[in-house]
């Protein structure tokens, strides 16, 4: 399972920092895949979550590629503490 500390991109308050689950363990929450942008050698994913926010993860590029998620897919999400 893959598990990673990603950053916010916007404001705090306006979005929550997330982590995406490599498989959905009952715990997470779900979200589904917005946005993506590639900054150098990481991708910053928005994500819409189940419950109406929007959730931000940054996962480097390699990582990203090797998930072969994309714009629609439905993830396994995890709010972290800010």
């Amino acid at each position: 399972m893959l598990r990673r500390r990603f950053h916010l991109w916007a404001s705090p308050g306006s979005v929550v920092a997330v982590v995406i689950a490599g498989e959905d363990r009952g715990s997470e929450t779900e979200g589904v895949i917005e946005t993506v942008r590639r900054v150098g050698a990481e991708v910053d994913v928005r994500v819409l979550l189940s419950d109406g926010g929007t959730g931000v993860a940054r996962l480097e590029a390699f990582e990203w590629d090797w998930l072969e998620l994309r714009v629609g897919d439905i993830v396994a999400v995890t709010a972290l503490s800010v």
